[in-house]
């Protein structure tokens, strides 16, 4: 089965209140820690190599990376700072290619799904750019969902006790934790089914927040793997704290 892997990275960091985008932060290999060299940008793609590698029955057919168009050169360069990316780009005869980014996040997915439709693949998953810790383990279990049930994300239940509150800060529902769900990425889908979702979506009027949500009002189930507590998302100063200390 073709895999594509899109690494959304066409956000600003403005919540990182520094003078570089976080996919382009230097940071040591986690897989390969004697290798020299990294970004943020490119050990969130060394797993991906890994897992879809470890599996004869699939292919890693095509990488697209979504960044704002003046970034292209800088985020090329971010990615091909591992020496393990460039030798498995050449290995794995994976097409590299860049996309500009939408206004929101959707609409960078939905640009990205739309570049792949030249070649489709069989299975596209999403992942943040920004979540350089993702485990290959965790990525192999979100593929082997997709192949089962169409659609797979990871999660993590919750810490804290939930609840749902109305616009005026007042509790309007108490919500069982036990039901709950922090989702993280990579979201997996079957493509062509996630992609005529993403087109009806672009017309509907609605601003969805992930894919798994279009996938929920077009196509119907998602099943939910599980996650890990080191997959975080860089977000702000303070998360980079955990690439220092590495």
């Amino acid at each position: 089965m073709k895999i594509a892997v899109i690494l959304a990275a066409a956000g600003t960091s403005s919540r990182l209140g520094m003078d570089i985008k976080k996919e382009f932060i230097k940071m040591h290999s986690l897989l390969f820690p004697t290798q020299i060299g990294g970004t943020v940008l490119s050990i969130s793609a060394e797993a991906f190599f890994v897992a879809i590698n470890k599996k004869s029955d699939f292919s890693f057919s095509r990488l697209i990376i979504t960044a704002n168009a003046d970034f292209f050169e800088d985020t090329k360069k971010a990615l091909l700072e591992s020496a393990f990316v460039r030798e498995q780009l050449e290995k794995q005869h994976t097409e590299l290619e860049l996309v500009e980014g939408g206004k929101t996040r959707q609409e960078s997915v939905f640009n990205a799904l739309k570049a792949l439709e030249n070649d489709p693949p069989d299975i596209v998953l999403i992942h943040d750019a920004a979540r350089p810790w993702v485990a290959v383990d965790l990525i192999t279990e979100v593929i082997e969902s997709v192949v089962t049930f169409e659609a797979a994300v990871p999660a993590l239940p919750p810490v804290d006790t939930q609840k749902e509150v109305s616009e005026d800060g007042m509790i309007v529902r108490h919500l069982q934790r036990r039901q709950m769900a922090a989702v993280q990425t990579p979201q997996g889908f079957m493509y062509a089914k996630l992609l005529e979702a993403h087109k009806k979506a672009s017309l509907d009027g609605t601003n969805y927040t992930d894919d798994t949500e279009i996938w929920g009002k077009y196509c119907g189930d998602v099943k939910v793997t599980t996650g890990s507590a080191e997959n975080i998302k860089i977000t702000y100063q303070k998360d980079i704290e955990k690439i220092v200390g590495e």
